[in-house]
């Protein structure tokens, strides 16, 4: 295994190398067994990212904004901070990552467009597909996301970058949406289990790809979906997953019941015209 330098922070402890790509993996699944060492690897890992990209995003840990959908055929996705595996094989003990869910309205185009647009990126303009049906829309009709933030991400989707956008409504522009992809997915397998499970519903979506760094980001068609209960769980139980392709498997999300309590992430706190 590669010494960790004494100052992670010295410019030449991280001096370019033809494997930069395998240490920045390795930094991500460090594997220490006591706390000085693992404060130098994330250090190193810190170092590695912003060597590569030239800068650290920032993102403002916030309460989700304050709108209800009335639409019974929408998921009953709770807005909130969530929690998902994002799977050990890549990101060791960095693979639980918090995503701010929430729901959006656009009554324009442009509206609908600024939700893909990337903070301090060029890529990831809206997908033409999704693009196409909402113009057809009747003018004044609105459209409604689900829209999954990073509060804590990887070194391939940083923090402050969009994870998820799925298509709520109208209704008549996701059956298109759906149509264009064909059949909807029916199961999918558990990243953090590896169990096969059944759908119950989903939901098209869109989901950002990206290599290390955060170089090439993109938008990959998905699906955010519901799924059966397990055994023993009551009929209502809720689980969500989102899932890139058809082939691939989901990340399960599960609700932050701390922020039930926690007045810092609630808006009412804040002057009216701030909520």
């Amino acid at each position: 295994e590669e010494d960790v330098a004494e100052n992670p922070w010295d410019p030449q402890a991280w001096e370019p190398r033809a494997d930069d790509e395998g240490r920045l993996f390795k930094a991500w699944e460090p594997r220490a067994d006591d706390e000085g060492r693992l404060f130098k690897l994330t250090s190193r890992m810190l170092h590695g990212l912003l060597a590569r990209t030239g800068s650290w995003p920032l993102a403002l840990v916030r309460s989700p904004i304050e709108y209800e959908l009335d639409d019974p055929t929408a998921p009953h996705l709770r807005a909130g901070l969530y929690v998902g595996n994002y799977g050990r094989h890549f990101y060791g003990q960095f693979r639980y990552e918090v995503l701010l869910v929430e729901l959006r309205e656009s009554s324009t185009l442009d509206e609908a467009r600024a939700l893909f647009r990337r903070p301090f990126e060029d890529g990831g303009g809206m997908p033409q597909e999704v693009q196409q049906v909402l113009s057809e829309l009747p003018a004044g009709e609105k459209s409604t996301f689900i829209v999954g933030q990073k509060v804590t991400g990887d070194f391939h989707v940083p923090a402050g970058q969009t994870s998820f956008i799925v298509l709520l409504g109208p209704r008549s522009a996701r059956d298109r949406l759906d149509r264009a992809r064909g059949e909807p997915p029916r199961v999918v397998s558990n990243r953090t289990t590896h169990e096969q499970e059944r759908i119950r519903e989903s939901w098209p979506g869109f989901g950002t790809l990206a290599m290390p760094g955060f170089t090439g980001p993109s938008w990959a068609d998905g699906w955010l979906v519901r799924l059966e209960p397990r055994d023993g769980e009551p009929g209502g139980a809720d689980r969500f997953g989102f899932m890139w392709d058809r082939n691939q498997d989901a990340v399960i999300v599960e609700y932050l019941r701390a922020q039930t309590t926690s007045p810092f992430l609630s808006r009412k706190w804040l002057p009216e015209g701030l909520r």
